[in-house]
């Protein structure tokens, strides 16, 4: 007979949707939706970012025009007294000619946020995600309908 292991459970809890989030040569926070936990998620094992986007369009007439360093998309489970890192986003992650348009995109984060997640429930349920110092190489790389989803695995 096998070890018995108990089966792993995942629920996805959407945001909704934002109309754009721009990159510029000028870095700053940007503000991204925030998730709704739902109040039932108390035995959190894991839980992940994903970052969604309709369409990218670079229109800075530079090519290519990408993100600009290592920048993360942090989460924060109180209003970012506290925040982790959820998503690494890189130059390679997004890349384009001049004036192009990409379709949809999906990063799914790698790192654990569920000490977010539990800080989260413990006060208001709402996880709060921003794109910690946005910077584009050149003006105006946009992210259109932008979303992000909170991938939580129970025990």
């Amino acid at each position: 007979m096998g070890a018995n292991i108990p089966p792993t459970v995942s629920f996805d809890a959407p945001s909704e949707t934002q109309a754009s989030v721009r990159l510029t040569t000028v870095g700053g926070d940007k503000t991204m939706p925030s998730v709704s936990i739902p109040t039932y998620a108390t035995l959190v094992r894991a839980a992940y970012l994903i970052f969604k986007a309709r369409k990218v369009y670079n229109s800075s007439g530079i090519s290519p025009n990408n993100i600009d360093g290592t920048q993360y998309i942090e989460a924060s489970g109180d209003a970012f007294t506290n925040s982790m890192n959820a998503i690494k986003m890189t130059a390679s992650t997004v890349s384009m000619a001049a004036v192009e348009y990409s379709g949809m995109m999906e990063v799914v984060g790698t790192y654990d946020i569920s000490t977010e997640v539990l800080r989260a429930i413990a006060g208001s349920t709402t996880l709060s995600v921003r794109w910690k110092t946005g910077l584009a190489l050149a003006a105006n790389l946009v992210f259109y309908d932008v979303s992000v989803e909170l991938r939580i695995i129970y025990i």
